[in-house]
């Protein structure tokens, strides 16, 4: 880089390249004009920031230590270069168009991406500054690597979408709240109401002195000791039991919420043969003939993706058709740095509008005909937010389901 005097201007402009003899104009000193141009290249050569200067076309004719470190190249190899080889955010078409911009605005703070001789793509942050000098154009630009910013914004992110999806499952416990459990409340004051009625009839009957049948008041006894009452309590005793599994659900969602994570590398196939015995009496009972094929290790926590599998398998087992032996099949695939497991049936299937709907608190398929609280998959899908996995289903009614589960391998 050489420094020297802006004719009619008084004021200094620098040019990229290699030094060349200054002009010893009137009144200057070359030994300062020198001692100058040494300082200002010792300067830039040692800033914390790479330095990029470059021509019209893009190729570099100059770079500092700090750009070399950040890429991996020698200074030599760099200035053999173009800018295209190095920032994939500019290939050598998007190139003109950029140059023309940079000309008209004079400088420019951008994002881009800088390539690395490793092949390592990282995220800079570039100042641009547009430099006319001796009839060339130039730009002179400096990056900063801003990979430790951009993990930042995404951990923000992260926390920031954990933070709604926590929002919502709060909007539906409070509905829960304000309608699941206010449905068994209003039986139990309805039937409270019917016990205190009939009560109150027995009474009547009880401490009646007039003249009457007496076979006639021991049937209207009867009924209302053997029907009435005992109607009414099991109504009662129907809206307790209820309110009892929904708060027990929601204590179980919430210790999974809160319960410390173990995590370590986890041979699936043990873990899965633990989760057949775990579930061999329903198994047996059903005669469901369950498939086990040779499953590659994830990470995780092996406690909750214990609870994770029973409940898959135990669903199939529970929505099996009834007229057809329940098959269950386990498999894995292996995807880059994810294994996905898929837990396939022959059941009833699911209706698209279901497909969505099965993960929310206390859903149930078929609340008529099967047994449960509706926590399962909830609980399911709970435990793989947790460990940074996720859940879908394919289904269609009448033709099964399978539950594909994906999982970090490290």
């Amino acid at each position: 880089m050489t420094v020297q005097d802006q004719p009619g201007s008084g004021r200094r402009r620098s040019r990229p390249g290699p030094k060349r003899p200054l002009d010893d104009t009137e009144g200057s000193d070359p030994l300062v004009e020198r001692r100058a141009v040494a300082f200002t290249q010792f300067s830039i050569d040692r800033v914390a920031d790479p330095a990029f200067w470059m021509d019209a076309s893009g190729r570099l004719i100059y770079v500092n230590q700090a750009a070399c470190h950040s890429l991996g190249y020698s200074r030599d190899e760099l200035l053999g270069m173009t800018i295209h080889e190095i920032d994939p955010d500019f290939p050598s078409d998007a190139w003109p168009p950029h140059w023309d911009e940079l000309r008209q605005k004079g400088t420019m703070q951008f994002e881009s991406h800088h390539r690395s001789r490793d092949g390592r793509v990282f995220p800079v942050e570039i100042s641009a500054n547009f430099i006319e000098f001796d009839g060339k154009q130039y730009n002179c630009a400096f990056a900063r690597d801003i990979s430790d910013r951009k993990q930042a914004e995404a951990e923000r992110q992260r926390l920031l979408d954990a933070l709604q999806e926590k929002n919502r499952e709060l909007q539906n416990i409070l509905f829960i709240a304000s309608h699941d459990l206010r449905s068994p409340l209003v039986n139990v004051q309805g039937f409270a109401g019917e016990l205190e009625r009939t009560c109150a009839r027995l009474r009547e009957i009880l401490v009646d002195t007039a003249p009457g049948d007496p076979a006639e008041r021991a049937a209207d006894v009867r009924a209302l000791l053997e029907e009435d009452i005992p109607e009414a309590l099991g109504f009662i005793r129907s809206g307790i039991e209820r309110i009892d599994s929904l708060v027990a659900g929601l204590l179980r969602l919430a210790r999974i919420g809160s319960a410390a994570l173990s995590l370590t590398q986890i041979d699936m196939n043990e873990l899965m043969a633990s989760v057949v015995h775990t579930l061999r009496f329903q198994i047996t009972q059903t005669q469901a003939q369950v498939q086990v094929d040779p499953l590659p290790p994830c990470r995780g926590d092996c406690s909750l993706l214990e609870q994770v599998f029973i409940n898959l398998i135990d669903n199939a087992i529970k929505y099996r058709k009834p007229d057809e032996p329940c098959c269950i099949r386990i498999t894995a695939t292996t995807e880059g740095p994810t294994v996905v497991y898929s837990v396939a049936d022959n059941g009833i299937g699911i209706d698209p509008n279901d497909r969505e709907k099965i993960f929310e608190l206390f859903y149930r398929l078929q609340p008529d005909q099967n047994t449960g609280d509706g926590l399962g998959l909830t609980i399911v899908k709970r435990i793989l937010d947790r460990l940074d996995g996720h859940i879908r289903v394919d289904s269609e009614p009448d033709r099964g389901s399978t539950f594909h589960v994906s999982l970090k391998t490290q």
